[in-house]
Formats: C-alpha cells, structure tokens, sequence
C-alpha cells in the first residue's frame, strides 16, 4: 500500500538551476535492462558504501542519482510487471490456476521452490528474489496482494484496506497461498509485509501482542508444508510513527539532507523488529536482517554512494525502488545464505 506521510510537508518551489539540471538529466536516463546488468557489490561493499553516504551534499549533486528521479513514479510501475493472479489487487483477487508456471520468477525451470508473499513490501523484494532465484537456480513463486501481509489484519472483516479489498479478502487470499504451499510443498517461504495497526491510520506504531499472535498464526499455518520459513526484516520507513518526511524531498531540495539522515530507531519500525527478533531467537523463523543495506548504527541514508554513482534508495516513504532492489541482490543472496 502507498500512503502519504502523517504530516503534510509546506513545499517551495525548486530553484530555477535545480530544474535545468532535472531536465538535462532525463536526456541522459539509464534503461532498466542496462541498471540491472551492472555488477552488483558484496554485502560486506554495501556496509562500506552506505557508511560513506551519511553525509550530507549538495542537492545539485545528488540530481545525478541512479535512477534518477523524474524515472520513478508512486505505483506498480516502479516494481517488477505483476501478473494476474499472482499479485492480486482490485481487479483480481483470485490465485492463478497454476501459480508454479504463471507466477514463477528468477530460473522459472529450476526444482528448488521459494515462494514469497505478502503486502507491496513483498512485491518490493521481487526484483531482489528474481536476481537471487537467476542466481542460485531457484524458482520464485511469488503470490501477494496490496495491503495483505501474510499475517492478516487486526481489523474488522469489512475494514477496507485498499481499494476494495477488505481484511476478509486479505484472510481468504492469504488460506489461498497457504492451500497452496500444503500442496505444493516449496522449499522455502519468505514472508514480507507490515504490522498494521488497527484503525485508519496505517503509519500509526501497532501494538506488539496482537502482532506478536498473528505473525506466530500464520507460521503456524505455514509449518505443515515442511518450508524452511523465513521473514524479510523491516526496511526503514519514513512514513513511520511521527517522522512524517518524503524521501525524495531530501533528494530535490524540498527538505534538507539531514532530515532523512535519522537514526535507525527513528524509521525502522520497532514493533515489527521486536517480533520478528523474538521469534528468529526463539528459533521458528528466520529474519533477514536487512538494515545493514540501508543504515548503520548512527543513521539510515536516502541514498547509497559507491564512489562512482549515488544509488537512489526510495521510490515513496515506504518502498525501496526496483533499481536498488535489483542493485541489493547479491548482498541479499549472502544475507540468506544456501537453501
């Protein structure tokens, strides 16, 4: 789901010599296919990279951004092409007839199975599962639906969660996908998605003990289908609880530097990596940490610079952009490790 920060942010206009440079840059843009193509660093380059971006430079530089700006837009278009009926929305809210052939990624011939499923935040990972499953001969069978995490809703059955999905839609789709790994029996499952709060207000902190059942219900839905079980750790967010700030104003201008260069408490969200800890400590889930992509223990960056390119991070206060999802790929593939 994309939702505007909590707090509506005063805009001015750009300069005028900040807007030449936005219109010269998009006479310059990189396709896509040439952005995923490039080499993509280790976990350990990553950390050294992302601790070298916190600082904060000039906003002209950073009009030089891969990508740059004026290619990302607030939508699906930014993430992978979704298929019907494995990234079900208002238009279809039905599994396709055969999830393994129409919504299989990364080496889609190889017999290792990964199914990853979840909110907009799995669909964020896509582009990452589809270079790791190129990679590492897995198939990723991905299967999600806007504003359904894994874990449900702590709201009423006919609380709307997006367009015209309700929490009854998210329940039925979500016993879909696990009718599905039951029957399929993948070898491993990646859940992704956020803790949401009960009311309207979905950048409000959840409370941890209803989340903490939940996520514990749908591992134990999931358990039978004998996956090894893992869940994608919260990335940072800046829609989160009172922080209010847009990533790309920090970017353009709108907004100074320094205030998206916050501290991981700030933006990463603290009831989702409580839980989640919880139950990796306890042994019945695997968390892939993922902080280290995108924060070190001081700050958390809008941007990654590799001393050749700055990598733009965001494409909304909630989602990475495919570019860097892509870009993450290998990093991630270590993170997760031999399946």
């Amino acid at each position: 789901m994309i939702h505007q920060p909590s707090r509506p942010q005063r805009r001015r206009e750009l300069p005028k010599h900040l807007l030449i440079a936005i219109a010269v840059s998009l006479s310059t843009i990189t396709p896509v296919a040439a952005y995923a193509a490039t080499i993509k660093p280790s976990l350990v380059q990553i950390e050294k990279y992302v601790g070298n971006s916190l600082t904060a430079p000039k906003q002209s530089g950073l009009l030089t951004t891969v990508p740059m700006l004026p290619q990302l837009t607030a939508d699906d278009s930014t993430l992978m092409p979704h298929r019907l009926g494995c990234w079900s929305n208002a238009v279809t809210q039905n599994l396709a007839r055969n999830p393994s052939v129409e919504c299989a990624y990364g080496d889609t011939r190889a017999s290792k199975v990964v199914l990853l499923t979840g909110d907009s935040l799995a669909g964020m990972w896509l582009p990452t599962f589809d270079a790791i499953g190129k990679a590492n001969r897995w198939r990723i069978v991905f299967l999600g639906m806007r504003g359904c995490a894994p874990w449900g809703s702590p709201n009423d059955p006919e609380f709307i969660l997006y367009g015209t999905i309700t929490a009854r839609t998210c329940s039925k789709f979500s016993a879909a996908v696990v009718k599905w790994a039951m029957r399929h029996h993948p070898d491993a499952i990646f859940m992704a998605g956020r803790a949401y709060p009960k009311g309207r207000d979905f950048d409000k902190t959840p409370a941890v003990g209803p989340f903490k059942v939940a996520l514990g219900q749908s591992m134990k839905a999931f358990r039978p289908s004998g996956a090894k079980l893992f869940i994608m750790g919260p990335t940072p967010r800046y829609a989160y609880g009172s922080v209010g700030v847009e990533a790309k104003d920090c970017i353009l201008g709108v907004r100074p530097m320094k205030a998206c260069l916050l501290k991981p408490s700030k933006v990463i969200p603290q009831t989702e990596l409580q839980v989640e800890q919880y139950y990796h400590d306890a042994g019945r889930i695997t968390m892939i940490d993922v902080q280290p992509l995108f924060c070190t223990v001081k700050a958390c960056t809008v941007f990654v610079d590799d001393g050749k390119k700055k990598h733009l991070v965001f494409f909304d206060s909630v989602h990475i952009n495919r570019y860097y999802a892509t870009w993450i790929s290998r990093a991630v593939g270590e993170l997760i490790g031999s399946l």
